[in-house]
């Protein structure tokens, strides 16, 4: 029996994007459930759709659509590339809190998806390149960061719609390190005033804890950075000064009475720093009185979680988004359109038969709570009543005394 053109090159269609959908990434974007959704809930799944992007469209008060853009910032003479993540502004001239991102080294986790996360919550998110990595011109060099992040930070404040006084860090490793000494000047009140800093994973001590930059490592990081030797990069490595050291040194005799927040991730399954390491080094001097008078740390232990924190992508951008949103003084919204379609795509919600069974449940209840007569109120509160004293009288009767 011969099928029409039409539906021909539709099964074709859903065929070629079944094979070749996420390939490379291990994931299928057109879900097999989708497609064997049965016609009438794949139409109401589109008018349920359409209407929430048009509700969403005409109650959203932006003027200025989010953005990405491609940004050149200079420092020492070099160009650093990185990405300028802007969020949707109700006009030209609004200001909205802002997330300065730091990734490890050679930078191989780059957190794109918390650095889009953070621009769909209403935040400016700069993601860039230090010199001597990822097309950044110049030489890498560990001791050469703390210029960049300087050069870079300054740029990234001098931008029309970054509000100053709404300032996040979120570093990763080698950045997670730069991130916690970021929140230490802010909290010794010594440099860029910070709302609070994030580190996932982060290096907080080195050759004296115990975690020299192996060699094997050195020799990897140093192929994908730029006029960079092993030896050296393990040198700089060994000479940082441990996380411990910058928490308790304050030489500044006046105190803030506000506390830095600090959200701390780290995977239980990390092969470079173990959950040991973190107890003694940071989370021990977290714990002493005077460094616990300046912050307000939380530390978050993912049991499986590997150095990226791979298994835990959802609930590292969940945390991120959640820990900003708070430190800049905004409530944490109820994504409503990722809920629903979250719903419709479970394709058993829109079978037949348990479809008319929800309709005639919900439109019984709905009719007999809300459309019900006075007359026939009553009378269901007569019956009641009588089945009340039908139940009291059976409970006395000789056979249950």
């Amino acid at each position: 029996q011969s099928s029409s053109p039409r539906l021909d090159e539709g099964r074709l269609a859903v065929s070629l994007a079944r094979r070749t959908a996420g390939r490379g990434s291990g994931r299928q974007l057109i879900s097999s459930k989708m497609v064997r959704m049965p016609r009438p809930g794949r139409a109401l799944l589109g008018v349920l759709l359409l209407c929430m992007d048009l509700a969403h469209t005409l109650t959203s008060p932006s003027r200025i659509p989010p953005d990405i853009s491609s940004v050149h910032i200079k420092s020492q003479g070099k160009t650093l590339f990185g990405r300028l993540f802007s969020p949707a502004l109700e006009h030209e001239h609004s200001k909205a809190p802002s997330v300065f991102m730091l990734h490890g080294i050679p930078g191989t986790e780059q957190n794109f998806d918390v650095a889009y996360a953070l621009r769909d919550a209403g935040f400016n998110c700069l993601l860039w390149h230090y010199r001597g990595c990822w097309g950044s011109e110049g030489s890498y060099s560990i001791n050469g960061l703390p210029d960049d992040i300087d050069a870079a930070f300054r740029w990234f404040r001098s931008q029309a719609h970054v509000d100053e006084e709404r300032l996040i860090v979120v570093g990763h490793s080698l950045g997670g390190y730069h991130a916690l000494r970021l929140a230490s000047e802010s909290a010794h009140e010594v440099g860029v005033k910070l709302l609070g800093a994030v580190a996932l994973c982060p290096l907080v001590a080195t050759d004296l804890a115990g975690v020299p930059l192996d060699a094997g490592l050195a020799k990897d990081f140093a192929k994908m950075l730029t006029d960079v030797t092993p030896e050296l990069l393990q040198t700089q490595w060994s000479g940082l000064v441990p996380v411990r050291q910058m928490l308790t040194d304050d030489n500044n005799k006046v105190h803030s009475e506000r506390k830095m927040p600090l959200l701390i991730m780290t995977g239980d399954e990390d092969p470079l720093f173990s959950p040991a390491y973190y107890t003694n080094h940071l989370d021990a001097p977290l714990k002493e009185a005077r460094v616990c008078a300046k912050f307000d740390s939380t530390w978050v232990r993912l049991p499986y979680g590997d150095h990226a924190l791979c298994r835990y992508r959802r609930t590292v951008v969940k945390r991120v988004v959640k820990f900003a949103l708070k430190c800049a003084g905004q409530d944490v919204p109820i994504d409503v359109f990722r809920i629903g379609r979250e719903l419709l795509s479970w394709q058993g919600l829109f079978d037949t038969v348990p479809m008319a069974l929800i309709t005639v449940i919900v439109a019984g209840f709905v009719g007999g709570r809300f459309c019900a007569t006075p007359e026939g109120q009553q009378a269901y509160l007569e019956q009641k009543q009588e089945m009340d004293r039908n139940r009291m009288d059976a409970t006395r009767s000789p056979k249950f005394i």
